[in-house]
């Protein structure tokens, strides 16, 4: 067996050690250098193909999109939702805060009393 107390075996086997590692360091730049170079070109390549459109980009096609869904004016939108409404309901009319949340929610502030 070793004697882990002689200073000869321990030089050696932290010389041993040293020259292990330097060469793992080495073997392992051989290929780790070139397969990080890959990946790293690879993943750039991704990153570059994949972004996200430009804002201005974004906010054309949106407002493109809303042009072309024909969305209802909100006066437009408030009077048909209203009319709909009393005509759901008839003569079952619901409380006076519950119909005020309502127009509220479809922005018919001009038929309310000003003042509560």
């Amino acid at each position: 067996m070793l004697n882990p107390k002689d200073p000869l075996v321990n030089t050696v086997f932290f010389g041993v050690l040293v020259v292990l590692a330097i060469w793992a360091i080495i073997v392992g730049g051989f290929f780790a250098v070139p397969i990080l170079l890959i990946a790293g070109l690879a993943k750039g390549i991704h990153w570059y193909s994949n972004r996200p459109p430009p804002t201005n980009e974004l906010l054309a096609q949106t407002q493109q999109r809303s042009v072309a869904a024909n969305f209802p004016e909100t006066d437009d939108f408030m009077e048909a939702y209203v009319k709909r409404f009393f005509d759901a309901v008839r003569d079952d009319l619901p409380t006076y805060q519950i119909y005020r949340t309502m127009a509220f929610v479809t922005e018919a502030r001009p038929w309310l009393p000003a003042t509560l």
